[in-house]
């Protein structure tokens, strides 16, 4: 049966009603409404019956008991039929999930209404940038519709709102139509023709480009930074581009991004002839070319034995030497490699990576459980105390930054984390327990 509360709180005087629910742990749900009449019209419309037989959602009823759901769906199940996500995926979703449980729900997940989701998204815009915002509110969304598909919810309360990403674009971009796409190309080609030896000397380095454009469909910032090594196999491999401030290259942060287009012939072997005879040679990374393959043998033969410095090196290379374009993804699978082994200039650089979120979404408690695994691997080592300095001034900057909850979080995942180093004896992890215990800020 249900009835009906009448409550005076900070958002002034509320009708609460209090309904049998076999979702609830305690066997009831409540919903608040503004007014009595409200309050009535929900007791009398035979709604609260409908939720109350309802037990497909177990003891799901807070929003966190639904997050918790929705990640173990995404970890063991995979959503919608879909394959179960990978364990980097799974992570940012967790860190979303954080970012939800931060928020001040003071309804349970049964009572919540539209407008709490609209609340919801501006306590996000006001304390996190508009991409986060995005992601976050995405991920709530989907909570939401699966616990909607499992019958926790009757509907889709967080249908049509959403955060809007702007738009990279000042004015409404004017997609060329074929003619004129032709008629470029054969402007191309007349000027690599002609007469004028600068005119032609020119254009034969344009026009590949300009034909490489419009066969492949990449984006201006993605074919004017690829590398030699990437036109192949009658084909362009993606895996650079330049940067909005023009300044730097970056990898594609998807793989998605990270594409291999394939080329018709008379393109890939402009494009192929082009690179052969008149690319600029990259001195830098020729130089490192013979150090770097050096590197990665001995770092891949070695890949599960104690070649820490080795896989370290070769992280650093790809995060610092790779053709001025860092390649985060492989710099961070090799530094995992190395800090697991107790490298505590892998764990370091791994920290900074994810503290400023360099080819992973950022993340300040990951960041700071890299940061101490550094500071307890270098503790009491001979010739490195001033690294062991460095790391900690690291750690307790991204300290700064984070909530007590994350900051506890996080040490308690260092001290676990400790456990799956593999050290080459006895004294060296009794060392590295001794030095995060001792140092923790």
């Amino acid at each position: 049966m249900a009835d009906i509360r009448k409550r005076n709180g900070s958002k002034g005087i509320t009708y609460q009603v209090r309904y049998p629910s076999k979702a609830a742990a305690t066997g009831y749900a409540y919903r608040t409404f503004d007014t009595l009449k409200e309050a009535r019209e929900f007791r009398e419309s035979g709604e609260t019956k409908t939720i109350s037989t309802r037990s497909g959602g177990g003891h799901i009823v807070t929003v966190a008991d639904g997050l918790h759901k929705w990640l173990e769906v995404c970890e063991k199940e995979g959503r919608d039929g879909r394959e179960p996500v990978t364990a980097f995926t799974l992570k940012g979703y967790k860190y979303r999930a954080r970012i939800i449980n931060e928020y001040p729900w003071n309804k349970t997940l049964h009572e919540l209404t539209a407008p709490d989701v609209i609340e919801f998204r501006s306590w996000l815009l006001k304390n996190y940038p508009r991409p986060m915002a995005h992601f976050v509110l995405s991920s709530f969304h989907s909570m939401i519709l699966e616990m909607v598909f499992r019958g926790v919810l009757l509907h889709d309360i967080a249908a049509r709102v959403s955060i809007r990403e702007r738009s990279r674009y000042e004015e409404p971009v004017t997609i060329p139509s074929e003619k004129e796409v032709m008629a470029i190309l054969k402007a191309a080609d007349k000027l690599a023709n002609s007469k004028n030896l600068r005119t032609q000397q020119t254009w034969e380095r344009y026009r590949p480009v300009l034909y490489l454009a419009v066969d492949s469909g990449m984006r201006p910032q993605e074919y004017l930074a690829v590398a030699d090594a990437s036109v192949k196999d009658k084909g362009v491999q993606v895996s650079r581009a330049i940067e909005r401030s023009g300044k730097k290259l970056s990898v594609p942060k998807t793989a998605a991004g990270r594409r291999f287009i394939d080329l018709s012939s008379d393109v890939y072997k402009m494009v192929r002839f082009y690179a052969d005879h008149h690319a600029e040679p990259n001195k830098r990374l020729k130089r490192n070319a013979t150090a770097a393959l050096h590197w990665l043998k001995m770092a891949e033969q070695n890949s599960g034995s104690s070649m820490g410095s080795e896989q370290y090196a070769l992280g650093y290379f790809y995060e610092h030497d790779n053709d001025n374009a860092p390649n985060y993804l492989e710099a961070i699978e090799w530094y995992r490699k190395a800090a697991d082994q107790g490298a505590y200039r892998a764990q370091k650089s791994l920290g900074s990576l994810y503290e400023f979120g360099r080819g992973v979404p950022t993340d300040y408690v990951e960041a700071y459980k890299w940061y101490a695994l550094s500071v307890a691997c270098s503790y009491g080592k001979p010739g490195i105390s001033e690294s062991h300095a460095v790391a900690i001034e690291a750690r307790d900057v991204v300290a700064q930054k984070m909530t007590p909850s994350h900051l506890s979080e996080a040490r308690q995942l260092a001290s676990e984390w400790l456990d799956y180093i593999t050290f080459s004896d006895s004294a060296d992890y009794e060392l590295a327990k001794e030095g995060l215990d001792k140092s923790a800020s």
